[in-house]
């Protein structure tokens, strides 16, 4: 954990800290120095609803029906990987240099390479410039899908990438970003605009941008979500400016946790936290008030939706109505809503249990492996075969039912005596936890997690049964453990996947430029609603 960290470690990463929040810090007080970035802060992001408007999220909050879903039609890696390159070339186009005419004129890549600018981008005759990030690489998208969407979405996690393909551009002030983003809206396919200006999606750093998906089609293999990021310029200047100190604090992080196998992951999970929104703090009631009423969001999964991996809208806005909450249903479903798919898991509901309970989970597995009457089955739960769904993991499979004396086997091999047969006390659960290595709020926290009884309708004394410790099997079939622990290599952690052949892929080259047929956006990105399309992607 971060508490066993060297001081000089922890001190060396605050140090950059506030170096990297003190140079947003001035590049904020600069932005609203000329009072442009106030009407642009005012505005709200927009999404799809109601099967193809972009509506401002509190029109469609008003309306209490489903966002449509936003995802790739394909979850495989490899081919979106090559359907991006494609689609890369495509903004690099529209942006920036034309495309070439004859197979004598150099590629796209050449005369606009990755990282590199583009002054006075066409079509956008505000942008001071273009920035070119190039493709996402398969490693970085390896990483990004383990860490963000795996744990629930498992091997369709790759779906969910929407930034495989991206372009950046640049402006002067915040009133030249608002009308790019509206020249877009006419241009392009928009799927979604969120406004990184708005304080309700402010992240740790301070940074301020707008970020439009945008939908491609025309002249690939099928139709790709992109992402096209507008910036003043004093916000570009200081995320390269500090991009070598956020780079240090994140290799602290790195550091800190070096025990885990792929130390990449934590380093990209500690940037992700940096620059993800705050939890807003309506959300952060609900899921007090959610906890309050049913003991934790753990009980309440078990108690509504029993072995199901999914929550569904329908199901969702349901209990939302019987918690009193229902003007705030759709805004609660998009912020849990972490891949836009349409569907929310345990673990965005509530990931830190998830962790604990995983390793709760991992610990009894090692504590019973031991016994020789217990080694087969810990086995068995380590090495059965993967769930439906692809939900298995190397830290454990699925066992069959526990028997009465489970728990009393637990018990004893950790040193609690237990007051009651079948069950443990608060006291005696803590005990056990000690024995396992976890400290008291964690114990406390685990078992409010696994009191099914928890919660406003509590009878006291609670208690966790063996049919709640037995319930620690059926985490394989919700969540994917793996990645839920950030364990194993991201090209091997998700069952059925095959790892790329080579580090790299070789670009394709765009199509040569039809001079009867002039290329316009307009005629590019003309899609039929992402509902139906995920629809037909799903069949």
């Amino acid at each position: 954990s971060p508490e066993d960290a060297p001081f000089e470690l922890l001190r060396e990463v605050s140090g950059s800290l506030n170096q990297v929040l003190g140079r947003f810090r001035f590049a904020a007080k600069e932005s609203d120095k000329d009072g442009l970035a106030f009407a642009l802060r005012a505005e709200r992001s927009q999404r799809l609803y109601a099967s193809g408007f972009l509506m401002e999220d509190v029109k469609g909050w008003e309306k209490l029906v489903e966002p449509d879903p936003i995802r790739q039609l394909s979850d495989k890696l490899y081919s979106l990987m090559h359907t991006a390159d494609l689609a890369q070339q495509q903004l690099m186009c529209y942006f920036g240099p034309s495309r070439p005419t004859s197979h004598d004129e150099p590629d796209i890549y050449s005369r606009w390479p990755q990282g590199g600018k583009w002054n006075n981008p066409r079509n956008v005759p505000q942008c001071k410039f273009a920035f070119n990030p190039g493709p996402k690489s398969k490693a970085a998208a390896e990483i990004k899908a383990c860490v963000r969407f795996a744990p629930a979405a498992q091997e369709k996690c790759y779906a969910h990438l929407l930034d495989l393909a991206r372009i950046g551009l640049v402006f002067e002030n915040a009133a030249q970003v608002s009308n790019a983003v509206n020249q877009l809206r006419s241009d392009f396919e928009v799927a979604q605009i969120r406004n990184y200006y708005h304080p309700g999606l402010q992240n740790h750093l301070g940074e301020r941008w707008v970020e439009v998906l945008v939908v491609l089609e025309e002249g690939l293999d099928m139709p790709q979500i992109c992402e096209i990021r507008l910036e003043e310029e004093r916000f570009f200047k200081a995320r390269e400016e500090t991009k070598a100190l956020v780079d240090e604090i994140c290799k602290g992080f790195r550091g800190m946790f070096s025990q885990c196998e792929n130390e990449a992951t934590v380093e990209y999970l500690a940037r992700w936290a940096l620059r993800r929104p705050k939890e807003n703090q309506s959300l952060s009631r609900f899921r007090r008030k959610l906890a309050g009423r049913f003991g934790s969001a753990v009980s309440f999964w078990r108690r509504t939706l029993a072995n199901k991996s999914l929550f569904d809208f329908f199901s969702f806005r349901s209990m939302c109505h019987g918690m009193n909450c229902h003007d705030q249903v759709v805004e609660f479903w998009e912020a849990l809503d972490a891949g836009l798919g349409g569907c929310i898991s345990l673990f965005e509901l509530d990931p830190e249990a998830v962790v604990l309970l995983t390793r709760l989970r991992s610990a009894l597995l090692t504590l019973l492996a031991p016994d020789p009457e217990t080694a087969a089955v810990a086995a068995a739960m380590a090495t059965s075969a993967c769930p439906p769904g692809g939900g298995g993991s190397s830290v454990g499979g699925r066992l069959g039912d526990f028997d009465s004396n489970m728990l009393a086997n637990i018990a004893l091999l950790s040193g609690v005596d237990l007051r009651t047969q079948g069950q443990m006390e608060v006291t005696e659960f803590r005990t056990m936890c000690r024995r396992l290595g976890f400290n008291l709020a964690d114990a406390d926290r685990l078992f409010a997690c696994l009191d099914s009884k928890g919660g406003s309708s509590l009878t006291p004394p609670a208690v966790v049964t063996t049919s709640d410790i037995a319930w620690l099997t059926k985490l394989p079939t919700l969540v994917h453990l793996d990645a839920v622990l950030l364990t194993g290599p991201t090209s091997v952690a998700f069952p059925g996947l095959a790892p790329l052949a080579g580090s790299c892929f070789v670009p394709m080259k765009i199509p040569l430029c039809d001079s009867t047929r002039p290329w316009k956006p307009s005629q590019m990105h003309r899609l039929r609603p992402l509902r139906a399309a995920a629809a037909a992607a799903a069949s």
